[in-house]
């Protein structure tokens, strides 16, 4: 087969991050790293690849993915000057449909058919 590209089956899908400090002397960090593989759920063993550009990306809307891996990929931020005031400041994350989550598959990749399960692990952090 040729490359797959698989995008959201909700292209309206996106996040929501409310900062409820009273204060805030430092902002935020939101990344995302994929803490397991794509395994197949039908043999338990085989797994899609995940490096290069393939497996789960972020699109960038050019053509361009980077493959999220077990490093944190940063998603968004928020950065406050000392003494502001968030107070349920709120930030809406989302992605147009070519941009985003996205799960690619390389061509003539041996794939068991089926479901596939992940674990992917949001990091939400005090920093500027």
């Amino acid at each position: 087969f040729t490359e797959a590209l698989l995008p959201r089956t909700d292209a309206n899908w996106h996040l929501t991050v409310r900062d409820t400090r009273a204060d805030a002397d430092e902002g935020w960090n939101l990344s995302l790293k994929l803490a397991s593989p794509f395994t197949s759920a039908v043999d338990g063993v085989s797994t899609l690849p995940n490096t290069g550009g393939w497996g789960l990306v972020m699109a960038d809307g050019l053509g361009g993915f980077h493959s999220l891996d077990g490093t944190a990929y940063p998603i968004a931020s928020k950065n406050y000057r000392p003494g502001d005031v968030p107070d349920e400041d709120t930030l809406d994350i989302g992605w147009a449909a070519e941009r985003g989550l996205m799960l690619r598959v390389p061509p003539a990749t041996p794939v068991v058919e089926g479901d596939y399960c992940a674990t992917l692990t949001w990091t939400l952090s005090v920093g500027p």
